[in-house]
């Protein structure tokens, strides 16, 4: 429970920080989406010009970059600020100030990196993920919509241990 109140309040603390230029806070949010919807409109390019890609149709391979874009903006948010702030951390040689806490070092640090860039890429992902389900007629209360989550989920649990890994190097 104290993780929970140290996450949260890792989360008030970004978003003042962020938050204290506005007009800088509202443009770099609006520069990630637009960085984001790069990728769809790569995609709707490539199937309008040429035959697309053999086996998929355009709303499938939508889905799947909605995703990835989902993926990494979660990743983006709140796992990437992990790897650069423990490197940080140990080439700087106080790194053995969070092994003294009362918390497990790796949930702490988990709980305390927050990035609020990610959430305007999670936002995008969500956005496009929606729209191609709809496309596609996909239904959230079928098998495969809880193996689509199941999936994610895994997608989430690999890019965690990829920046524990490198983080550890």
């Amino acid at each position: 429970m104290k993780l929970v109140r140290i996450f949260f309040k890792a989360v008030t603390m970004e978003l003042s920080r962020r938050m204290a230029y506005k007009a800088d806070f509202i443009i770099r949010c609006f520069i990630l989406v637009i960085n984001s919807i790069i990728s769809p409109i790569f995609a709707l390019i490539l199937y309008t010009t040429t035959p697309g890609i053999p086996g998929w149709k355009f709303e499938e391979f939508i889905l799947f970059q909605g995703t990835l874009i989902f993926v990494f903006g979660f990743t983006h948010a709140f796992f990437w600020q992990l790897l650069s702030f423990t490197i940080y951390e140990v080439r700087k040689g106080s790194f053995d100030r969070f092994l003294l806490l009362p918390y497990k070092p790796l949930s702490y640090l988990t709980a305390s990196s927050i990035e609020t860039d990610g959430f305007s890429e999670m936002f995008t992902g969500i956005i496009i993920i929606w729209w191609a389900f709809k496309k596609l007629g996909l239904s959230i209360f079928s098998a495969n919509f809880i193996l689509y989550i199941y999936l994610v989920f895994l997608a989430l649990v690999f890019h965690y241990s990829l920046n524990i890994i490198t983080a550890s190097f």
